[in-house]
């Protein structure tokens, strides 16, 4: 006994050995296949902006908010309609095509669906409203609106119906699709609310028939029946959707940090002289740029802001790849006064991996402050042939201030390259969260 106890307990030991060793192996190939398609799209030749619509769409996504076809969601179920009349005829001789039928099991309805609503019409079947020409067509995205008598054998028993129950539509096509009654209420003849086509992207169903004394009308909301794994399979994708969006904000923060440095020609300059602010993008390699500029209208004045509002956008990119180191916007001063001119919502674009996109995060200003015409500027040292001391000691101050530029220069570039390393840290640090899901399950089978 004790030696099949030892046994076992050796058989055990070495079986999670091979489990844990096929853990890791795991989680090592997730990590190698991140950092190739990371190297891969760094190589990329790319002079595209980022839109900045990756989060909204993420959102309408998960609200629903995107019109998704049928054939994307889940095929249709295909039904025989051979025995469904292409028309049918009035007494008066008026002839009207059938759509499609309708199916409403608990209040035992089987009805053809005529492609128009006439008096004529209506003596036969329920009918499109208005018509074919207006709305969707049948089991389609949208509003699709179907009206009939309150007579026995049609929508006299529409009543009867409450949240929750379902019927089905089959078109002409043979495709037929479910569909579950999600509202009720009572309208006058006057309101045409019901007949909304906003569905976000979802197929609806809107009946409707007259109440008793035909003053008003009982209306009865549908939309289509999703099945449970079809719904799972939505609700994974937002969340999927939802991390890549916050991987993305994330490397959007890490470069927020020194994207374009704004210098005016003069810090203090007079009534009517004309100002020249240089935008000095960082990141080497750009290509385009996308900015807003905000400046007081009362103290300055541009050309570039038609409005004469005190915003105005931004905005090039040179097809031809060619690098754009510097924008130079050009303002006219006005009156007295200190003015910022501030750079927001900044985009940068480049090739080869170096697109920078900061979006809401980074914004940059300077400060220009107009004093009135008869105001002397400030002098300017300057050196004097006579003193040699003098001289010495101004070209050691230029020295000085030019060494300093050239510090702050490789400080603003080192820190955009650290901003570019770090996202990939964000990215290993997200194949990082999906491998230990991936060991969490492993675990636990």
């Amino acid at each position: 006994m004790n030696r099949i106890s030892i046994s076992n307990g050796k058989r055990a030991k070495k079986n999670n050995k091979v489990k844990t060793g096929r853990i890791i192996f795991t989680l090592v190939i997730i990590i190698i296949t991140v950092l190739i398609i990371l190297k891969f799209n760094s190589s990329k030749q790319d002079n595209n902006f980022t839109d900045g619509n990756t989060t909204e769409q993420v959102n309408q996504i998960i609200s629903n908010d995107i019109a998704v076809e049928p054939s994307s969601e889940k095929k249709d179920e295909i039904v025989s309609v051979e025995d469904m009349p292409k028309s049918m005829s009035a007494k008066t001789g008026a002839k009207y095509t059938v759509v499609g039928k309708i199916v409403i099991e608990k209040i035992n309805v089987e009805k053809y669906i005529l492609d128009r609503t006439t008096d004529n019409s209506l003596d036969l079947a329920v009918t499109k409203f208005p018509d074919s020409e207006t709305g969707p067509k049948i089991n389609e995205v949208g509003n699709y609106a179907i009206t009939g008598h309150n007579y026995k054998g049609i929508f006299k028993r529409l009543k009867e119906l409450v949240v929750g129950d379902e019927f089905y539509l089959v078109g002409s096509d043979g495709r037929k699709v479910t569909y579950k009654i999600y509202d009720k209420y009572v309208i006058n003849p006057e309101n045409e609310d019901c007949l909304d086509q906003n569905t976000n992207g979802k197929r609806e169903v809107t009946l409707i028939t007259c109440q008793p004394g035909a003053v008003n009308r009982l209306i009865l909301k549908a939309e289509e029946k999703i099945l449970e794994e079809f719904k799972m399979k939505k609700t994974l994708t937002g969340i999927l959707l939802a991390a890549t969006a916050a991987v993305m904000t994330l490397s959007t923060a890490v470069f927020a940090a020194d994207t374009v440095k704004v210098t005016p020609s003069a810090s203090e300059v007079k009534v009517g002289d004309t100002v020249t602010v240089t935008v000095t993008h960082i990141p080497e390699g750009v290509t385009g740029y996308e900015y807003t500029v905000k400046y007081d209208p009362t103290v300055l004045s541009t050309d570039a802001d038609s409005d004469h509002d005190g915003s105005f956008k931004q905005v090039k990119a040179d097809l031809e790849g060619k690098t754009l180191p510097t924008n130079t916007l050009t303002f006219k001063a006005l009156k007295e006064g200190t003015s910022d001119v501030t750079l927001s919502d900044i985009d940068l674009g480049g090739k080869n991996g170096t697109l920078v996109n900061s979006g809401d995060a980074t914004t940059a200003s300077t400060t220009v402050k107009v004093v009135a015409e008869t105001a002397t500027p400030t002098p300017t040292p300057t050196a004097t042939p006579s003193t040699n001391s003098n001289a010495k000691t101004n070209t050691d101050s230029t020295k000085t201030e030019t060494k300093a530029d050239a510090d702050k220069t490789k400080t603003s570039l080192k820190s955009a390259k650290t901003g570019f390393d770090a996202m990939y840290l964000v990215y290993l640090a997200a194949a990082v969260l999906v491998a230990g899901g991936v060991v969490a399950v492993a675990k636990r089978k």
